[in-house]
């Protein structure tokens, strides 16, 4: 044995000199250890497997076969293999030096390779039938890795080896003299692994991601590394993608991956490549060291931008990541702001999450804007005759303008006066600055004027409910002697009180004079005995016409519909006619503004009394109406027409109190309460000497009446408490009272 160990060594190392004899040109240098004998033979029995082995002389080990009757393995381990470290093994070869004790009667059943104790799978087994003399048989080979991997490791273990089964095709006995390994294996390059993250001295924010080139460099030769590199880190984060592969050329590969932190932690991240190696070279790693610090996170508006709408409007405000926000500011204000504009905002953070993100005082959270409310003003169309006044130059608007906003300013038109179109343009009509006024243009057209027309002049269009008002019927007509009108107006807005024929056209003699719902008519002529001349111009009083708006009239503007019925006529001295009004009257015929009514209420108490019955509550000006207190000393006026008015409250024994010049819009109004200063006992609504000698020239009498009252609290006697009520009010006149509407 001693002799062929010594053999196969020379074989071994004659084999290595001549591998490196024909790789003179390339850094990988091809080996091979053995042929190791085993030291360790037992024998396994597997499913199926009927006799063992067993050692019969020396190492010599014989089971026993019949037809097709299989021996457990024969396992041969412990080969004391030195492969050097930072090795690749790529290739096993096995050799089996068997004979069987009989010709023609055994074969291989299964040649399989042990790794770490276990049998693998992987079967080398060979038809060919044992030799009756010792043979050799050989299994594997150079490149041949039995179906798995391998590390160095894994070949100088003693657990590595061979096991081989018998099988018969007869009865007889196998014999086994040895099992020999040789591994085939290669020293690989070293190479150096460099790690390159961002720049040379990285530093990014939590949340963001950085890319890291891993460089792999070979030491000697001329290969380039290959294979992967796998990316790891201690301090928590994931890389796209966890393994990436080499390229390069020249000796030089590169491979990049991105990481992205999973927390700042202590904000000192290493990062380590790893380089797998391959057939040519060696595992080599670097690293390098990421510092990660605290996001910053951002503020933002959530709501902008909003339209004026006459109220606070609050910007909403926040943060990239979870958190508090406080402390808004509006352009440096903590003012909600209201009007349209664009507003700076800053406030402070506060983030849930600190580990990773920093807070934020006083930061840009973007500009908050307030659009302007668009208001669209739609010109009304208008026409006019040649020589007539223009008429009001109106408009319709949407949406509505809120409360307290108003427009200033008039539309305007183009200048002319002859027949034609004339733009209506927005002139001076403005809004506020937080509207944005959309205006839509119109015309006015001049058109002729007709020889003969009428129209309806109302002198006042601003009328309340129930109030009345009147209507001049005016013609237009040269030599113009009599005339015959028909008139129709809205009867459900409407109702006539009154007619008055003539003017500047004289009714010597009526024809005709009605008044029905919705309809006047009249006809009259002048008289040659009285009114021998006719009448010709522009602006003809014709007839004077009293109307009362009903009380469910509309509030606003309104058109109460007059028209002129086609029987409408004019006729000259002759008898002659002058023309048929064809039914539409001439512009601003008929449109009136009917305004709401305005109300006054309150309270007046006497002084010294606990019952207020009775105080009398005059009011005058543009009309006059008289109330009483209550018991409570409340009085109310209802249904009055808006105007200027002044309002007088008194009761005998009392100073009286006077509100001058109130001017009364259409609403309801809440005066100031009043108490009237008690001790005025002669009326003169002076409170003097006089009226302390009365109450003492009656004390403890009664006495009241209209010129005198000593007895001011009216408790039946002219006491002590009429005197002291006198006495805390000496010297005054009329009561104070005043009152802002």
């Amino acid at each position: 044995m001693k002799n062929n160990k010594l053999l196969h060594s020379m074989v071994a190392v004659l084999t290595i000199f001549m591998l490196l004899l024909a790789s003179q040109s390339s850094e990988v240098l091809a080996a091979s250890e053995g042929q190791n004998d085993a030291s360790t033979f037992i024998s396994v029995p597997f499913e199926g497997s009927v006799a063992g082995w067993s050692n019969s002389s020396g190492n010599e080990f014989d089971s026993t076969v019949n037809n097709n009757v299989h021996t457990q393995y024969l396992k041969a381990t412990n080969y004391s293999f030195n492969i050097p470290e930072g090795s690749i093994i790529t290739g096993i070869t096995v050799v089996i030096n068997r004979r069987a004790l009989d010709v023609d009667k055994v074969t291989d059943y299964q040649v399989r390779i042990v790794k770490n104790g276990n049998i693998l799978t992987d079967d080398h087994a060979s038809p060919a039938i044992w030799p009756f003399v010792y043979g050799e048989s050989t299994y594997g080979g150079i490149s041949e890795k039995w179906g798995t991997n391998w590390t160095v490791a894994d070949i100088n273990s003693p657990d590595f080896g061979v096991a081989i089964s018998a099988t018969g095709l007869g009865e007889c006995t196998a014999r086994i003299n040895y099992i020999r390994i040789t591994v085939h294996y290669t020293n690989p390059v070293v190479s150096t692994t460099s790690v390159v993250c961002g720049s040379l001295s990285p530093s990014i924010s939590f949340g963001e991601s950085v890319t890291c080139e891993a460089t792999v460099t070979r030491s000697s030769g001329t290969d380039t590394p290959g294979g992967n590199v796998n990316w790891s880190t201690g301090d928590g984060g994931s890389f796209t993608p966890e393994t990436c592969i080499l390229s390069g050329s020249a000796g030089i590969s590169t491979c990049t991956v991105s990481y992205t932190p999973a927390a700042v932690g202590d904000g000192s991240h290493s990062i380590t490549a790893a380089y797998a190696g391959d057939a040519n070279f060696l595992i080599s790693s670097g690293s390098q060291t990421v510092t990660v610090n605290k996001a910053t996170p951002t503020l933002s508006l959530d709501n902008t931008p909003v339209t004026y709408n006459g109220l606070q409007q609050e910007a909403v405000v926040t943060g990239s990541v979870a958190g508090d926000v406080s402390g808004i500011l509006y352009n440096g204000s903590a003012d909600v702001p209201v009007d349209a504009g664009t507003y700076p905002v800053t406030a402070s953070f506060s983030p849930v999450d600190t580990a990773n993100y920093i807070s934020l005082s006083n930061v840009s959270a973007g500009s908050f804007v307030i659009n302007k409310l668009p208001v669209t003003v739609k010109a009304d169309a208008k026409e006019k005759y040649v020589g007539d006044a223009d008429p009001e130059l109106t408009y319709t608007f949407t949406p509505a303008l809120l409360s307290g906003d108003v427009f200033t300013g008039a539309l305007s038109r183009a200048a002319g006066e002859v027949i034609g179109t004339y733009g209506i343009v927005q002139g001076t009509l403005t809004l506020p600055a937080n509207y944005d006024l959309i205006f839509e243009p119109a015309n006015l057209t001049i058109t002729e004027l007709p020889s003969e027309g009428i129209k309806i002049q109302i002198d006042d269009p601003n009328v309340q409910q129930k109030q009345e008002f009147t209507a001049k019927v005016i013609g237009r007509s040269t030599g113009l002697y009599g005339v015959q009108v028909f008139l129709t107006y809205d009867s459900a807005l409407l109702e006539v009180t009154n007619l008055t024929l003539g003017g500047d056209l004289f009714a010597d003699f009526p024809g005709l004079n009605q008044l029905e719902p919705g309809k006047v008519s009249f006809a009259y002529s002048q008289t040659t005995d009285l009114h021998p001349d006719p009448v010709s111009g522009d602006n003809i009083l014709l007839a004077t016409i009293t109307f009362k708006a009903k009380e469910s009239v509309i509030i606003g503007p309104t058109d109460v519909g007059f028209a002129s019925s086609p029987s409408t006529k004019f006729g000259d001295l002759n008898g002659i006619s002058l023309g048929i009004y064809p039914g539409t009257l001439e512009a601003n015929s008929g449109s009136i503004e009917i305004l709401e009514e305005t109300a006054i209420s309150g309270a007046v108490t006497l002084q010294g009394r606990t019952n207020h019955i009775g105080t009398t509550m005059e009011l005058t000006g543009t009309v006059t109406a008289t109330s009483t207190t209550d018991a409570d000393g409340l009085y109310s006026f209802d249904a009055l027409i808006a105007g200027l008015y002044d309002l007088n409250a008194s009761y005998q024994g009392y100073l009286k109190a006077v509100l001058t010049d109130i001017n009364l819009d259409p609403q309801s109004y809440s005066i100031t309460d009043v108490i009237l200063l008690g001790g005025d006992a002669n009326h003169d609504n002076v409170i003097d000497i006089n009226d302390l000698s009365l109450i003492a020239e009656y004390f403890l009498e009664q006495t009241t009446g209209p010129y005198l009252q000593t007895d001011i609290n009216e408790d039946g006697e002219t006491d002590i408490l009429d005197l002291v009520l006198t006495g805390s009010n000496y010297q005054k006149q009329n009561t104070p009272w005043s009152w802002t509407p």
